[in-house]
C-alpha cells in the first residue's frame, strides 16, 4: 500500500514476527525502532514509498539490531542454587561475535568467524550481513544503491543533416 505517512510500530506485532527474539523488551524493540528509522527513513520522502514494504525493512532492521546487542555482551558471575549472585564474586563480562562460523575445535576450545562480504563491501553490506535478518534486509534495499540506467531520448525517426 502506498502511503506517505509514518509506520508505526507495535511491539505485540513484532513479536510476533519474531517469535525467536521473545528475550526483547517493548522498551528495547521501540529504541530499536527508532535506531532503524535513522538507516531507513519513514518520513513522507522516503525511499521506500509502499508502507508495507517499508514497515517489512523497518521491522527486519529492528530484529537485527536486536540480535546484534544481545550477541554483543555477556554477563557471566558465580550464582548459588536459587540463582541469586554469590556474595564476594565478580561479574565477568564478555564481548560476543558476529559473523559466520568459520572454524570450531573442541580442545582447548577455539572458535573463528568470518564476514559474509568482501573488503570491497560497503560498510552498510558489511554491518547489515553480520544477521540472517541484516542479510535479508541487503537483498532487499541492495537494488536501491545500484547504479540505474536512465535512458536519453528516443531517436527514433531522427535523421542527421
Amino acid at each position: 500500500m502506498i502511503d506517505a505517512s509514518p509506520v508505526v510500530f507495535s511491539f505485540t506485532e513484532w513479536q510476533q514476527s519474531f517469535p525467536e527474539l521473545s528475550f526483547v523488551t517493548s522498551m528495547q524493540a521501540t529504541m530499536y525502532f527508532g535506531l532503524a528509522c535513522l538507516r531507513v527513513d519513514n518520513g513522507p520522502d522516503a525511499e521506500i514509498v509502499d508502507m508495507d514494504q517499508r514497515k517489512m525493512v523497518l521491522y527486519l532492521l529492528v530484529a537485527h539490531i536486536a540480535l546484534l546487542m544481545k550477541q554483543a555482551v555477556s554477563v557471566d558471575q558465580a550464582t548459588d542454587e536459587n540463582g541469586n549472585p554469590i556474595a564476594g564474586s565478580s561479574p565477568v563480562i564478555s564481548t560476543g561475535m558476529t559473523g559466520r562460523l568459520s572454524r570450531a575445535e573442541e580442545g582447548s576450545v577455539s572458535i573463528d568467524t568470518e564476514a559474509l562480504t568482501t573488503d570491497s563491501s560497503s560498510a552498510l553490506e558489511r554491518w547489515l550481513n553480520t544477521t540472517q535478518y541484516g542479510a535479508l534486509v541487503w537483498q532487499i534495499l541492495a537494488p536501491m544503491f545500484g547504479p540505474q540506467y536512465f535512458p536519453g531520448p528516443s531517436r527514433i525517426g531522427y535523421q542527421l543533416p
